[in-house]
């Protein structure tokens, strides 16, 4: 091999280790995943003395070169959403970087190909839509509240889906998720001349919201010593689960005044 190859590799595996730890922040990953993937592909590589810190809306790589100076990169992450199938490709393709399966070439077209999610947006909704409904019978809602529940949680995928599409900062599209869910459920019982359980209905709508796996991974980041990273997870969830009450509390004052 050239020593002109030699060093477009070497960028290519740098390059490659860049991209993994942009994608898994930006999917929403703990530190800990995010610091251990890029190890792995640094790994297949002759940087020495490799190191890695990630935090929550960032991450930084130095690599030393044998025969050159340091290098330091900086990466600001703005935009995290939740996706586990990105974690798990990018988690895939690192081992296979580390055991030779895949040369770094096929590693980096793999992950600069990689895709938001291997659903579409309508499929997502779908999903999002039957989500609700389902677990208003997990809650032992009745088919009179299942039927009343359709139009209110097809209002609610709407209104996460305009947010997702024009980037609305996460908390104020779930308080206006959950003061519009609480608002329609309570108009529902106070016209409906049959009787619904209102708190099924506001409950079934607000619980794809809950940051019950951002709570976790902040957890586990806590528990493996990466405090600020832990910390900042933390604080965004308890802020969305403040935010998800504030707006059920809104939209009952509202109705109820």
């Amino acid at each position: 091999m050239t020593p002109r190859a030699t060093d477009q590799t070497r960028d290519l595996y740098l390059q490659s280790a860049l991209l993994a730890g942009e994608i898994l922040i930006r999917s929403n990953a703990e530190a800990y995943r995010v610091e251990d993937t890029v190890q792995h592909i640094l790994s297949a590589s002759d940087y020495v003395n490799g190191n890695v810190v990630a935090q929550t809306t960032s991450f930084y790589l130095s690599v030393e070169e044998p025969d050159g100076p340091p290098k330091t990169y900086i990466r600001r992450i703005e935009d995290r959403s939740l996706n586990l199938h990105r974690i798990n490709c990018v988690n895939n393709i690192s081992r296979c970087v580390t055991k030779k399966t895949i040369t770094i070439e096929e590693a980096h077209e793999q992950l600069a190909s990689l895709k938001d999610s291997e659903y579409s947006t309508v499929q997502k909704n779908l999903a999002t839509f039957f989500f609700i409904n389902l677990m208003l019978l997990l809650l032992k809602g009745t088919m009179t509240d299942l039927l009343v529940n359709q139009p209110i949680s097809a209002i609610i995928v709407l209104i996460l889906h305009f947010g997702r599409r024009f980037s609305t900062p996460k908390m104020l599209f779930n308080y206006l998720c959950c003061a519009t869910a609480a608002m329609l459920a309570n108009l529902a019982t106070i016209a409906l001349p049959f009787a619904v359980q209102t708190d099924i209905l506001i409950i079934s709508c607000i619980i794809p919201m809950v940051p019950g796996i951002s709570l976790t991974n902040a957890v586990r980041d806590i528990f493996r010593g990466d405090y600020a990273a832990g910390l900042a997870k933390l604080l965004e969830s308890i802020l969305i689960a403040v935010f998800i009450a504030l707006g059920t509390a809104s939209g009952l004052l509202l109705v109820r005044g």
